[in-house]
């Protein structure tokens, strides 16, 4: 970078193959509004999609370029590099994996420095052989990024464990959350209910709500416990089938897809996931940010959210052993009236919004500028929080 150019704004094009109301392209929308003036935005996303207008209103419909969403074509990846020559891009920010394609190539084609933000390992999923070519794959695109970001310290161990790439070039950066209300007033009366967000797929994994509501069941629970539930997916049909095969419909209230804004937050005292493998989803970062009590799978990035007891429970989905526990757990709240000050103080501290910021800020100039030093060992300001307090 020219001298002159070393005292301008950070140009960084920031990717996605995705525009709806899910994590990666809230993350992206949440850091390019902090950024400000220090780094200049732009956009790669599908275009008439939930949170496309949210992006243009962001960086300006002349920093916007349209992408197809979650698929890979020579065209549009003809058109970004175009767009990033004629728009003097410093860094190339990819979201999500499919992003991370047209980023690492992007820069290879372009000679533009890149970071790539996993927001998720999705790969357990995967045959033996998937897992091993889709490894070899990360290998190589590590190779062609500056730096790889990861949202929780979790993710990042890992990535270094499946050899996705060294530990030296990923930063952890924690999705920041706003300040948590520490006294949240819960509503009063009626069943305990518990929100749950979901893609009815392999990752959100579905059947052990359907077994919990059966041992809620046999319990007598029918009035006194309800599952709130949220989105929409390939598998939906079949598995609201099986809750009224099972005569379980007095235990669940399924809202389909709803926008973000419209999620039944003051309707509940409870998030429940019982997901198989997560980045650090958004429906638990949102309901932590609104006081909720957290009932998680103990996976990578839940294991994070869940700090004390007083804020919430991790378990095994898949044991129904623990399932006595967890109803306990959730019976337990039907007289409270409050979320935990203590849980909320400590993740508002842990998830720092202006930290998530002020780190992101600190990369794309060390990418930037080609500073010296690996990105995992920045120190000014830092970019790993202690996980001591784990």
């Amino acid at each position: 970078m020219d001298n002159h150019r070393s005292h301008s704004p950070v140009r960084v094009l920031h990717i996605s193959l995705r525009a709806d109301f899910t994590g990666g392209p809230i993350y992206m929308l949440k850091l390019i509004k902090g950024l400000g003036a220090d780094v200049r935005c732009f956009v790669a996303c599908p275009l008439d999609k939930p949170l496309t207008g949210a992006f243009e209103e962001a960086v300006g419909a002349e920093s916007l370029c349209g992408v197809p969403e979650r698929a890979f074509t020579l065209g549009a990846l003809t058109r970004l590099v175009r767009f990033v020559r004629d728009n003097r891009i410093d860094v190339v920010h990819s979201h999500g994996k499919g992003a991370g394609a047209y980023a690492r190539l992007i820069s290879l084609l372009a000679r533009t420095p890149s970071i790539h933000t996993f927001h998720g390992l999705h790969f357990r999923h995967y045959s033996w052989i998937g897992r091993k070519l889709y490894a070899a794959y990360e290998r190589l695109m590590s190779r062609l990024s500056d730096a790889l970001v990861t949202v929780v310290d979790s993710e990042k161990d890992v990535a270094v464990a499946q050899g996705f790439a060294p530990a030296r070039k990923i930063v952890v950066i924690r999705t920041g959350i706003d300040e948590v209300p520490p006294m949240l007033h819960w509503p009063e009366g009626g069943p305990v209910n518990a929100l749950h967000a979901t893609r009815f797929d392999a990752q959100k994994n579905f059947a052990p709500l359907i077994a919990l509501a059966a041992s809620a069941k046999e319990r007598g629970l029918e009035g006194r416990l309800r599952f709130t539930v949220i989105g929409n997916g390939p598998d939906g049909d079949h598995y609201r089938a099986i809750v009224g095969q099972r005569a379980l419909e007095g235990f669940f209230d399924f809202r389909g897809v709803v926008p973000n804004q419209l999620v039944p937050f003051d309707e509940c005292k409870v998030l429940i996931s019982t997901s198989l493998w997560e980045g650090l989803p958004i429906a638990p970062l949102e309901s932590a940010e609104m006081g909720l009590f957290l009932l998680l799978s103990r996976i990578p990035g839940h294991v994070e959210l869940v700090l004390d007891e007083t804020g919430g429970l991790l378990f095994d989905p898949d044991d129904t052993a623990q399932f006595d526990a967890v109803l306990d757990a959730l019976l337990a709240l039907e007289h409270r009236t409050t979320g935990s000050a203590q849980h909320a103080e400590r993740l508002t501290e842990r998830f720092s919004y202006a930290d998530m910021i002020a780190r992101h800020r600190a990369l794309y100039t060390h990418i930037a500028r080609n500073e010296p030093g690996d990105p995992a060992t920045l120190s000014s300001p830092p970019l790993s929080l202690s996980t001591s307090d784990r």
